[in-house]
């Protein structure tokens, strides 16, 4: 009988969810019997301690665990990754001991063990990971930061060196949207809460069909054990399937009360001699002495201090994160109130110094106490020195071309440059300034935005013109660049998974706008990525 779900489809990303006692560690198992079968090499993270099963049917060795080849501990990870690697092993690395001791110890092993695995030569291998949102969630900072961002990579760019991959989850919403959103296929058994059926749209909205998707995720809450849905846009799949029989003993379902205790019974035999001795030899320092004990303890204290004064710094830098977010919205909010009060309060005509006229118009219903100055929005601006304005533009003319000189070859609205100069976009004075400018020649309107007539006066590097443009965005589009400038490459979905913004709202779409406006991104087939050359930046 043939598996409901393609072996071409698991030459991928892959994965599988669903609510603890659907099915879905069953499932991937599964998978990994048919990886195995096609000769395979897989590398499982168990978290669990339900793969040793797979022992009982195929000759893999077993680090890590109650039913472990070898014990492993916190500090192994390096030693046990190159063992795998030196060896071309498929194994169980069963880390559910060291996760019942704590996350953090479980992390402490994963941390070596990933990098190792990062940097393996190039050949085709199959990582499979139950529990992934236990080392990709969502938020990962202090200690997990590394291990996420290694992980990321084998996920996002490890094709390339042969890597595929299967992650199992039974919460969605935790596992970091980020590396969801790039499953090719997906196996998703009963999901119940509102939430993790909602992490599933996000895939849904990047991947598949809208109307295909909310057929599936009302059906989610109703599906039986061993049942599921096969998607695969990719393969042109979509199939609500009862997953088969394994072949290996199921290790994974809760033990009746006269269930036989789990044992090494019906284990096939591994030679695991060579692997002790790659194992047993020391780790080596640079001059190559092995490591002291001494030493070696020393350096696991600074690591604690250090995880936990880079957890501490991290949550204070999301709080002034989230502070500054708070006063850019009540900036703009404020910038935008006295510009339509200005409209109201005071007669369109300016000054030959920009000023405005003492006296108020009386409005009624309309009570003004004083004038409240707008203000200035703390923008770091490029340094370099603007050319010599005509002597005939007033004060704010002239205060907008010395601007758009200096952030040259930026473009930006008129109402944002007049912001920038701590001025009203409305208004006589304004309107007059913004005349002034268009007959001096110094500047080129495009529609709504308008950028200097001079070219910058030398090219930059691209790292110059990387932090010009962080500078002179406003929030979200230097953000924007960062996830751009670290991915390669986004959709709109992926993107706004990225920075845990609703990829449909105000705030990104003005993000996205500000970055081709200035042509800092291009489309391509609906993939953003960074302009290469950046505008500036020399070619």
């Amino acid at each position: 009988m043939s598996h409901p779900i393609p072996f071409e489809a698991l030459d991928g990303k892959v994965g599988v969810m669903g609510v603890t006692g659907t099915g879905k560690t069953y499932t991937a198992i599964g998978l990994v019997e048919l990886l195995l079968d096609a000769g395979r090499q897989v590398i499982i993270i168990d978290p669990t301690g339900a793969y040793n099963g797979l022992r009982t049917a195929f000759p893999i060795p077993i680090f890590g665990g109650k039913f472990g080849d070898v014990e492993i501990g916190e500090d192994s990870g390096e030693a046990v990754a190159r063992a795998i690697i030196d060896h071309d092993l498929s194994a169980i690395v069963d880390v559910s001991l060291l996760l019942k001791q704590s996350h953090a110890a479980a992390r402490r092993f994963m941390a070596p063990f990933v990098a190792v695995m990062k940097n393996a030569p190039a050949r085709a291998r199959y990582l499979a990971m139950d529990e992934a949102d236990e080392f990709m969630p969502e938020n990962a900072s202090g200690s997990v930061a590394q291990l996420f961002g290694d992980l990321k990579w084998i996920v996002r760019r490890g094709r390339i060196e042969g890597w595929r991959m299967l992650m199992v989850t039974q919460r969605p919403q935790d596992i970091a949207k980020s590396v969801l959103t790039q499953c090719e296929t997906m196996v998703i058994h009963k999901l119940t809460a509102p939430q993790d059926r909602k992490a599933l749209l996000e895939w849904v909205k990047g991947t598949a069909d809208t109307a295909e998707g909310k057929i599936v995720l009302d059906s989610l809450a109703r599906l039986e054990t061993g049942e599921a849905w096969v998607w695969s846009p990719r393969h042109d799949l979509l199939q609500r399937v009862r997953m088969p029989a394994n072949r290996s003993e199921d290790r994974s379902k809760t033990p009746d009360a006269d269930d036989a205790p789990h044992a090494r019974l019906g284990f096939q035999a591994v030679d695991m001699g060579a692997i002790r001795a790659t194992l047993a030899a020391p780790m080596v320092a640079n001059e190559g002495q092995a490591l002291d004990p001494a030493l070696k303890a020393e350096l696991e204290a600074l690591r604690d201090e250090r995880d936990e004064w880079t957890i501490e710094r991290a949550t204070g830098q999301q709080q002034l994160d989230e502070l500054l977010a708070v006063i850019a919205r009540y900036q703009e909010a404020e910038r935008t109130f006295f510009g339509m009060i200005a409209d109201i309060q005071w007669p369109s005509v300016a000054r030959a110094d920009g000023s405005m006229p003492s006296e108020p118009r009386i409005i009624p219903g309309v009570q003004v106490v004083a004038e409240k100055p707008v203000a200035t929005p703390k923008t770091k601006i490029a340094q370099r020195e603007p050319s010599e304005a005509p002597a005939g533009l007033n004060a704010a003319a002239r205060k907008m071309v010395e601007m758009l000189d200096r952030i040259a070859p930026a473009r930006v609205p008129w109402g944002s440059l007049a912001a920038m100069i701590g001025n009203k976009a409305r208004g006589g004075n304004f309107n007059s300034a913004r005349k002034a400018m268009r007959e001096s020649g110094l500047i080129v309107e495009d529609g709504d935005t308008v950028r200097s007539a001079r070219p910058p006066a030398e090219g930059m590097r691209r790292d110059q013109a990387f932090s010009l443009w962080s500078d002179v965005l406003a929030n979200p589009a230097p953000r924007m660049m960062i996830a751009l400038k670290e991915e390669g490459g986004l959709t709109r979905s992926a993107l706004g998974a990225n920075l845990g913004i609703v990829p449909r709202g105000g705030n990104f779409n003005n993000g996205v706008a500000q970055l081709i406006r200035n042509g800092v991104a291009v489309d391509r087939g609906g993939v953003l990525h960074l302009a290469d050359p950046l505008p500036g930046e020399s070619a």
